[in-house]
């Protein structure tokens, strides 16, 4: 599954209720130079963690090694469907 399969709008809601995101934020806000990292489970299993910086996002899945990356507009272009 590449990068644009992964982020194509859901057609049910009841796709994205199974999951449960938590948001871990290492320092007091407000929040300058400090990443936020998501948490991201599917029925009580690990799927992956998403990295949110001043420079972009990325996606690690679970047991990767590496992280997928994307600079802010790389993202608005692919959430955008301009990809």
């Amino acid at each position: 599954m590449d990068a644009v399969q992964l982020f194509q709008k859901s057609d049910t809601l009841s796709t994205m209720v199974d999951h449960d995101v938590a948001l871990k934020i290492a320092h007091d806000l407000p929040v300058g130079n400090v990443d936020v990292e998501i948490v991201v489970r599917r029925g009580g299993k690990l799927l992956g963690t998403v990295t949110v910086s001043r420079g972009g996002i990325d996606w690690k899945p679970s047991r990767a090694r590496s992280s997928y990356t994307l600079n802010w507009t790389q993202f608005a272009d692919l959430m955008s469907g301009k990809v």
